[in-house]
């Protein structure tokens, strides 16, 4: 173990004598050093352990991730629709433009006819361009006149499409009016971003500025200098578009549509689909009112805004005639003001015709884009008036493959903690201390930890336990299905495999083939008992084992290991083993606990050492103070000897 210097500040003076007070003392240190380098390999060692045992969390969290993840449905194990043991084609096309189809459990091998599709849709009100016209205050000829730098009143910051340029207005001439500065603000407008980009107006006696509603244009100040007023813009509106980060009582001339405002608590308040809303204007931005909308789930919408149009909307979470939006408002006007107040505005389902070749055309409705008929699962993807043809044929080739990439992943895994388990510790190897690691080259620090690791986790129960019950799960026949996994042609083929399976291809195809539900029943089949009762009760546990398909009883072994969420006040064995990064197991966990023990008990042990260490150097300064006293009067005597 390397001292660190921050537990002893001492200043030492030595040698003085003559003595190497240095070396005396560090001799006379090293059986404390032994020990403390002991307890620091004992240390590093169990945090080696963690690391290996992280290392296993890691390969079957992996597992997990690929083959049981409900975000990736095509992997996802636990579905029957992952397997997809038929193929389809869309008029002989593999793909179609205006639905996909994917057979699952109850699918029937056939030809079938889709035509007339209508896509469900949301509920939705749209507002109009939200912000009012820019346009000044009422200017006099005089006001007008005044307009000069020497006034300070002749400069405005204009912002077009994100490109912001000072305008400097040229000194009113004597006979100025209205039309002298319409004239010069547009000459400067065209220079600074283009001609026909920003055209200025005159309304009666104010001036006005227009541009694309697609553009976006506001002005501003310019320090110091009045010339925001000169052209009748301060305190109007000054922008085509609305500022939804700004606070709404602050931007209420901006809108076409002027709210009622008090800037008190509750001076906006609203009802959608029967939930309320209130708010302070002074204290509130638009952002913030989409934010609580959008959260709240019982209104079931989404509130917008189209930055490029200047327009909100409402638009409800769910489609169908079932989606509907009412929306009023209560106090200040706003969904008024955003032209998206509604009474009963209702989505549309989705529909197509459906014919199977036997009970003719049946037009079947939903309220989502997405359902399944007959085991066959649609996802509507656009509108079509005419039909399609679609041909559903047994075709095991993709269940092989996912069953084979599976069955791939679980011997990696297996292969890993059954290496972990038969692995020989090698006593020779011990963890490295600073010293030793900066004696050696980065390649062998990392060769020597390996060897290190090697065996730590030799014969361990947790391990143990593991592979066994992954064994278990992939071996016993499933209950109502009358199949293994050995009799679709997936086996250990010996008992040095120690559980690793092989694929007979030939037999799996000619399985999914003859009788695909079967097989996918036990793949995918599940208990009624839950997970979390089964964890806490040995006879549910048992029943849903029995009960389980095969990717549920891995997936339950999994779960027991590695599991974030706490069932009777535990995690996953391997979490409250040594824990995992990113997680609170991470500094709660067994090995954790005897980790920082150790860094305690070698925190004090350091604290003594420093204690000892300062000890002999007081020591050897008293020796040097008398050898350099005896030095003295000797050199004292030896004058009057040598008179």
């Amino acid at each position: 173990m390397a001292i660190n210097p921050i537990y002893n500040s001492t200043t030492r003076m030595t040698g003085l004598s003559g003595l190497d007070t240095e070396s005396m003392v560090a001799s006379l240190m090293q059986l404390e050093q032994a020990k403390l380098d002991k307890e620091t390999r004992s240390k590093d060692l169990l945090v080696m352990k963690q690391e290996v045992y992280r290392e296993v969390t890691t390969a079957l969290k992996g597992f997990l991730d690929t083959y049981f993840n409900t975000t990736n449905a095509s992997k996802d194990m636990r579905r029957p629709s992952a397997y997809n043991a038929y193929g389809i084609t869309y008029g002989g096309e593999k793909t179609s433009a205006y639905f996909s189809a994917v057979a699952g459990s109850g699918t029937n091998a056939g030809s079938y006819t889709i035509s007339n599709i209508v896509m469900a849709k949301a509920a939705k009100v749209s507002g109009i361009d939200v912000s009012g016209e820019i346009a000044g205050s009422a200017l006099t000829t005089d006001a007008i006149s005044t307009i000069s730098s020497s006034e300070n009143n002749n400069k405005i910051s204009v912002t077009f499409n994100g490109t912001t340029k000072e305008i400097v207005l040229d000194d009113s001439p004597a006979d100025a009016d209205i039309n002298t500065l319409r004239t010069d603000l547009q000459d400067k407008l065209n220079t600074a971003f283009g001609t026909g980009k920003i055209t200025v107006g005159i309304d009666s006696d104010k001036l006005t500025f227009d541009t694309e509603s697609t553009n976006s244009l506001s002005f501003a100040a310019v320090a110091g200098n009045t010339g925001l007023a000169s052209i009748g813009l301060e305190g109007q509106n000054t922008s085509n578009k609305i500022s939804t980060s700004a606070n709404i009582f602050d931007i209420n001339s901006n809108f076409a549509t002027a709210l009622s405002l008090t800037g008190t608590d509750g001076d906006i308040s609203f009802t959608i689909n029967g939930q309320s809303f209130s708010f302070n204007s002074a204290t509130t931005s638009l952002n913030d009112i989409m934010s609580e909308v959008n959260a709240n789930k019982e209104a079931n919408v989404t509130m917008r805004y189209d930055s490029l149009n200047n327009k909100f909307s409402l638009e409800s979470d769910t489609t169908g005639a079932v989606a509907t939006i009412t929306a009023s408002d209560g106090s200040g006007g706003l969904l008024s003001a955003l032209s998206i107040t509604a009474a009963g505005v209702a989505g549309t389902d989705a529909s197509m015709t459906y014919n199977d070749g036997e009970n003719g055309e049946q037009v079947i409705t939903r309220s989502s884009n997405s359902f399944s008929i007959n085991g066959i699962a649609f996802d509507l993807k656009k509108d079509y008036a005419g039909s399609v043809e679609v041909a559903v044929e047994s075709d095991p080739k993709n269940a092989i493959d996912l069953v084979k990439g599976f069955v791939e992943k679980y011997n990696e895994v297996l292969d890993l903690i059954n290496s972990k388990l038969s692995e020989r510790r090698d006593y020779n190897y011990e963890p490295l201390i600073e010293s030793d690691r900066d004696a050696m080259s980065e390649d062998e620090v990392k060769k020597w930890d390996e060897k290190v690791k090697t065996g730590l986790l030799a014969n361990d129960s947790v391990l143990r336990s593991i592979a066994t019950n992954l064994r278990n799960a992939m071996a016993e026949a499933v209950d109502g299905t009358g199949l293994s996994l050995s009799a679709i042609g997936i086996r250990s083929t010996a008992w040095t495999d120690k559980g690793k399976l092989s694929i007979d291809e030939e037999k799996l195809r000619s399985a999914l083939s003859e009788n695909p539900e079967r097989v996918i029943s036990m793949f995918t089949k599940q208990s009624d008992v839950l997970y979390n009762t089964a964890s806490t009760d040995p006879a549910a546990r048992a029943e849903r084992r029995s009960e389980n398909g095969v990717i549920f009883r891995l997936y339950d072994v999994i779960q027991d290991n590695i599991r974030t969420t706490t069932v009777n006040n535990r995690k996953g064995a391997l979490l409250e083993k040594a824990g995992i990064p990113g997680d609170r197991s991470a500094t709660n966990n067994d090995l954790f606990k005897q980790i920082k023990s150790y860094e305690d008990k070698i925190d004090r042990m350091t604290l003594d050492y420093y204690d000892m260490e300062d000890h002999y150097y007081s020591q050897f300064a008293v020796l040097e103070k008398l050898i350099n006293d005896m030095n003295s009067q000797s050199s004292w005597l030896s004058q009057f000897f040598a008179s």
